[in-house]
């Protein structure tokens, strides 16, 4: 983070406004900045973005005016460089346009001088010779690559399950916690307790999901208002996810009922006949989430054949499958060797060993950085070429 004057902060925010969509509320925040006093200090962070202040500046004085620029200035993909301190630790971002810039600059080492204003437009100011020809020329490929990038994660839907794999670790070790406790105080054969168990355990993660489905569901449907969806740093994709996500909620249930009818049936649910009842714990919710995404899939293709097409090219719903296939056969062969779980905590492990939710999104991850490869290959390219014409 960078504290800059009121006039440099005056020069971004008119950056800023200048670049996005007009709205009559932003000529009364730039009238708020405009009325501070001349030695007062903003923050801005490395990338030159003010959205750190109008944060800020929206909790303090409760104005959406403030939260509406601020939604207006993260899809603005505008780097403004003022000080050569920005240029130094830059940490590469290949799906960030404007991270992808500051590390071409930093490898350009522009004289100190007039601030670098650069955006999907263009270079606006700051820098002149040879190197406007070669951030051009970056700028041209990287958008070139960008919107394949980004074509193939619509096809894929891989984006947005980066938040869903945060959550499948929650309820793990509040599970092995709750079993433990309830063992030591001799409730190792309570129904309820492995209710209570198994359900932290096998789905802990999914009530959490569930509000992210909710917040990133008006998120997109304010971008959608605002008419600039399609500007976002990461627009595509998320709709899997939050199919993803719902189907995993949606199947939260069905275990419990299962569990209920099979002890009423007089079934042993921790013998090896009842290995069933721990994998649909576990796993339930997944299939939930695979039958989600084949719909989404389905209703996105228009039709049986596209939709299976486009579900299978899905790498994420591939994983779900293989994830919520194997295990109940390998629980089934571990049980018939002898495994029983007859605390509570070993319930727990059991379902913690089970539960491979985090499997699917963490290949979301990998194929989203093996997609990236090509937006890092042309800034690094650039940033090659930069540091041969320096020496």
């Amino acid at each position: 983070m960078l504290k800059v004057s009121k006039d440099e902060f005056l020069f971004i925010l008119d950056a800023y406004i200048a670049e996005v969509e007009p709205d009559p509320c932003f000529p009364a925040v730039r009238a708020h900045y405009a009325a501070a006093g001349a030695d007062q200090r903003f923050v801005v962070d490395d990338e030159g973005s003010l959205v750190p202040q109008l944060q800020a500046d929206a909790r303090a004085t409760g104005q959406e005016a403030f939260r509406e620029l601020q939604q207006a200035a993260r899809r603005a993909n505008l780097l403004i460089v003022l000080r050569a301190e920005q240029l130094q630790n830059v940490r590469l971002r290949p799906d960030s346009f404007v991270s992808s810039g500051r590390a071409l600059l930093a490898a350009l080492s522009p004289q100190a001088g007039d601030p670098i204003v650069i955006s999907q437009g263009g270079l606006r100011q700051g820098l002149a010779g040879e190197q406007v020809k070669l951030v051009e020329a970056w700028r041209q490929d990287y958008l070139a690559e960008q919107a394949r990038y980004r074509q193939v994660c619509r096809q894929t839907g891989v984006k947005g399950y980066k938040e869903l794999s945060r959550f499948t670790f929650v309820g793990f070790l509040g599970g092995l916690g709750l079993g433990a406790v309830l063992d030591a105080l001799g409730f190792s054969t309570s129904a309820l307790g492995e209710w209570a168990v198994r359900t932290l355990s096998g789905e802990g993660e999914d009530l959490a999901e569930g509000a992210w489905v909710l917040r990133s569901r008006l998120q997109r449907d304010r971008a959608a208002e605002a008419e600039a969806a399609e500007d976002e740093e990461e627009p595509s994709g998320s709709e899997a996810a939050e199919a993803y996500g719902t189907g995993k909620v949606l199947g939260m249930a069905f275990p419990w009922a299962v569990d209920a009818i099979s002890r009423f049936a007089g079934v042993d649910v921790r013998a090896p006949e009842g290995s069933y009842v721990a994998y649909f714990y576990s796993l339930a919710d997944q299939i939930g989430a695979n039958l989600s995404g084949l719909r989404h899939h389905l209703r996105r293709a228009g039709g049986l054949r596209a939709g299976l097409s486009s579900y299978f090219h899905d790498p994420v719903m591939v994983a779900s499958l293989t994830v919520i296939t194997l295990p109940l056969a390998i629980l089934y062969l571990v049980r018939s060797a002898g495994w029983r779980p007859d605390l509570l905590v070993l319930a727990a492990l059991e379902g913690i060993l089970l539960n491979l939710c985090w499997v699917p999104p963490l290949v979301a991850w990998f194929w989203d950085r093996r997609l990236q490869r090509g937006l890092r290959a042309v800034t690094q390219r650039y940033v090659q070429m930069a540091t041969q014409d320096k020496a």
